[in-house]
């Protein structure tokens, strides 16, 4: 097993199954997992993969695993598989306006181990950004902006979340089109940005990297820790629209 409590700050090991142990008398979580049968009705003809079982389990997600001030610490695990040629991912979602205002709640992402690209698309559509990020590197998604997470390496991504605990995201838009605006394939040792055909325009990924976030006083040690320290310096979670001028891209991504 390994053992990820350097990198999480939580007594956590990676099982050999993909699945989280817990230790040190640290309560167990059940995982909410994404089998087969519900992603594949976000890629491109999955009903082809008939060697793949519905029940296959593809990523798993502890949720609340922390929370407090309105926000939860969640962890999720993405396998290093392939669905034919496509890297594994999550399927990807849209969160809603926060009530009252005409903002979407943003999200803050931190990679705990492996290596991620991280798809964001813009609800209308104008913009995608293509972030890659690794291990201890945190990537904010900005509000209006839908994402899917992929998993490049030959190890398990394992990928903590912090966000709003009052909402609950929207996957039918990501459905309807079988997934983010680009499939990400597998090209030699690399990948290849395929566009999706299912979307009636095509919109080509900005290449990006993560900026630091001292903008919001956060910074490069662990996102639990600093969670668990100062919860307020996450106030922005919860009410982007008092943040208007700083969540926008280019205060969280280089371009490259």
């Amino acid at each position: 097993m390994l053992d990820l409590r350097k990198q999480s700050g939580i007594p956590i090991k990676l099982k050999d199954n993909g699945e989280l142990y817990f230790y040190n008398n640290f309560a167990p979580i059940e995982p909410d997992i994404r089998t087969f049968k519900e992603l594949k009705k976000f890629i491109n003809d999955g009903k082809k993969f008939t060697e793949i079982k519905d029940s296959e389990p593809f990523y798993l997600m502890y949720r609340g695993i922390f929370e407090s001030s309105n926000l939860r610490y969640d962890i999720t695990i993405l396998p290093p598989r392939k669905i034919g040629n496509e890297f594994n991912k999550t399927v990807g979602h849209y969160h809603p306006n926060k009530p009252k205002t005409k903002v979407a709640y943003p999200e803050i992402y931190e990679v705990v181990s492996g290596h991620a690209l991280y798809l964001l698309q813009k609800n209308n559509l104008k913009d995608a950004i293509l972030v890659e990020a690794f291990e201890g590197e945190k990537v904010v998604i900005p509000p209006g902006y839908g994402h899917v997470t992929i998993n490049l390496d030959e190890r398990p991504l394992v990928m903590a979340n912090l966000l709003d605990a009052s909402f609950e995201s929207g996957y039918d838009f990501y459905k309807i089109h079988k997934g983010g605006i680009s499939y990400i394939i597998e090209d030699k040792d690399s990948f290849k940005v395929v566009p999706n055909p299912n979307y009636p325009k095509k919109t080509i990924p900005r290449m990006a990297r993560p900026r630091d976030l001292m903008l919001f006083e956060i910074d490069a040690s662990r996102l639990l820790f600093q969670f668990q320290e100062n919860p307020e310096k996450f106030f922005w979670l919860s009410n982007p629209e008092e943040y208007l001028v700083q969540l926008v891209p280019q205060s969280f991504f280089y371009f490259k």
